[in-house]
């Protein structure tokens, strides 16, 4: 394989100890998620790559070499060594059913877990998940054949390969006729079965998947958490028109190129625009961010939150560096709880928020924070108004160097409004036995479900990437599962809880290292989901090196009847605006309201 394509992971290369051959659309996805439960790591699987668009290449060319029937076949079969330096540190690899014979030869050690489905069940979901999507439709002629070209990336034109290659066709189109399907479908499977042995070979139909046969074939303990089953096709649906909007936006950005002019943008601009990536390909990360970026529209938050959580550009990290730099002078946050505060229509901005804010930002910091804060509010307001709400509890929180968060806190956010009706406030109780037995309840009627937040300044709040939410979601209800005991809960600050709470710190710091974590460049926040069981895992970030501080917000919307009863448990009125002075979590400062 070239040197110039950017390998799927780096490091050094590990034995494939596992390698599923199930047609796309037989639960690859879900498997993916239970082998990395299962303690296999770097699992490959394609839908990992949707935010790193550039390792398509080194995709696209395994293609090119491997599968013969493809018009672009060069007959270069990789070697074992070839497939290392692509997929290096993997243990076990996913979605990769094209490459069949090749992998099998490469890797004639590994066991294989090969999972098929109702033929007919399976032609419909492979037409209307992946053919179509990718390859019908203007949009999809103008991403794959035009305007992926231009910024020089291939995902469409790879897909395609992939799936001709899985149907052994060299005509994009005949992977829509169901005689070619079921032919394809079936030459596959006696292909694999030919090729393994019995005792490397474990075939199961979709619906048996589950943990008792997968762990049973490989020879591993049974997790105590619920198999995953991922709703494949709405991840790939939402990825992929990402990825068309990708491509689209950044062909209309580079055409002033074609008639000699400067593009508006670059293509890693674009990608951290139009995907929010953490880190824009071909660029290290003290260098990604440092390219001007245009602000993301806003939007509904539904249709934005199509994953867990996703990074919005909403000012230019450059327009406020003639601004003295801010420090952080005490600990100390200021929370409102109430309609939308006043737009950037208001005449003077000093007006637009109330009075004790004010007094909040003499007390606190070294320099003015309206500069950095007021981009950040208009762009939460018009967020807030397009999903269809006016009402928020904000909080500022401005914190001075401290070693706390040496050590990530990876966790859920509760969901803020679920047992309002019960009497219960969010985040309590959380070490109690009874809030993971018998409490099927949990989930009815949650209420908004998500939150905004940014990093005014220091360092921003941390991410477990997309790929690995569910399985550290699963990782985190297990082991507060483990530390949960049997005691009376008498309030926030209950003792026993703060115990578990430090217990499943540990754990959780310890056992999700591995899976790396993303965050927030200057000038974005993230919008992320809250709640046990579709929440984003996020940490605070460490903040010890953060020279003048961190200036951290965030924002729970919610309707004017949720926002006034959770205050109401919390015994005040609504609205509702104060601020106090803390140190290491005692307050030294009277509420000031």
């Amino acid at each position: 394989m070239p040197s110039s394509f950017v390998p799927f992971t780096t490091g050094p290369a590990r034995p494939k100890q596992v390698i599923s051959l199930g047609f796309f659309r037989t639960g690859s996805q879900s498997l993916k998620e239970a082998l990395t439960i299962l303690g296999y790591r770097d699992v490959f699987h394609s839908s990992v790559m949707a935010r790193s668009p550039e390792k398509w290449i080194g995709l696209g060319a395994a293609a090119d070499a491997n599968i013969p029937c493809l018009p672009s076949y060069t007959g270069c079969t990789w070697t074992r060594d070839e497939w290392d330096s692509y997929f290096g540190p993997c243990e076990a690899l996913t979605d990769v059913t094209p490459f069949a014979e090749p992998l099998l030869r490469a890797y004639p050690e590994a066991r294989v877990i090969l999972v098929h489905r109702d033929f007919d069940s399976w032609a419909e979901s492979f037409q209307n998940t992946l053919v179509l999507p990718s390859s019908a439709g203007f949009m999809a002629w103008l991403s794959g054949n035009w305007m992926e070209p231009l910024v020089g990336i291939h995902i469409s034109q790879t897909a395609w390969k992939l799936y001709m290659g899985l149907l052994g066709v060299s005509d994009l189109r005949k992977t829509r006729d169901r005689r070619i399907m079921r032919a394809g479908y079936e030459r596959h499977y006696d292909s694999v079965r030919r090729m393994v042995p019995a005792e490397r070979l474990l075939e199961i139909d979709l619906v048996d998947l589950d943990w008792e046969a997968l762990c049973g074939f490989l020879g591993k303990k049974v997790p105590d958490v619920p198999f995953p089953r991922l709703n494949e096709s709405r991840v790939f649906q939402n990825e992929y028109r990402g990825l068309q909007r990708l491509a689209v936006a950044g062909g209309v950005a580079v055409l002033p190129n074609l008639s000699g002019t400067t593009p508006l943008l670059k293509y890693d601009n674009v990608a951290n625009h139009v995907l929010g990536l953490s880190e824009a390909p071909h660029l290290k990360a003290s260098e990604s961010r440092s390219i001007m970026t245009m602000p993301s529209l806003p939007q509904n938050a539904t249709d934005t939150l199509r994953n867990e959580f996703t990074f919005l550009k909403y000012s230019l990290a450059e327009q406020h560096t003639e601004e003295p730099k801010l420090t952080v002078n005490h600990n100390a946050y200021w929370s409102y709880c109430g309609p939308l505060l006043r737009s950037s229509s208001s005449a003077d901005a000093h007006s637009r928020l109330p009075a004790n804010f004010h007094d909040f930002a003499a007390a606190t910091f070294s320099s003015p924070i309206l500069p950095s804060f007021l981009p950040f509010l208009d762009f939460v307001n018009k967020v807030v108004v397009a999903s269809g709400l006016n009402h928020y509890l904000l909080t500022i929180r401005a914190t001075t160097p401290t070693h706390d968060f040496d050590r990530p806190r990876w966790h859920t956010d509760e969901l803020f409004f679920s047992d309002l009706a019960r009497g219960d406030l969010p985040g309590v109780g959380m070490g109690q036995k009874s809030q993971y037995h018998g409490r099927k309840e949990y989930c009815k009627a949650p209420g908004t479900n998500w939150k905004i937040c940014t990093s005014l300044l220091g360092p921003s709040t941390l991410f477990i990437p997309l790929e690995h939410q569910s399985a550290t979601r699963q990782k985190q209800h297990k082991a507060r599962e483990a530390a949960s005991t049997d005691h009376a809960c008498l309030s926030i600050r209950c003792v026993g809880c703060a115990s578990a709470a430090e217990s499943v710190r540990e754990n959780l710091a310890t056992n999700l290292a591995r899976f790396g974590a993303e965050a927030a460049g200057p000038g974005e926040c993230a919008m992320f989901r809250v709640g046990r069981e579709t929440g984003a895992m996020h940490s605070e970030p460490c903040m010890s090196g953060a020279q003048h501080g961190r200036i951290f917000v965030n924002v729970v919307p919610g309707t004017e009847e949720e926002l006034r009863g959770m205050m109401g448990k919390w015994g005040m009125g609504f609205p509702r605006q104060w601020w106090q002075w803390w140190v290491q979590g005692f307050n030294v400062q009277p509420l000031v309201a």
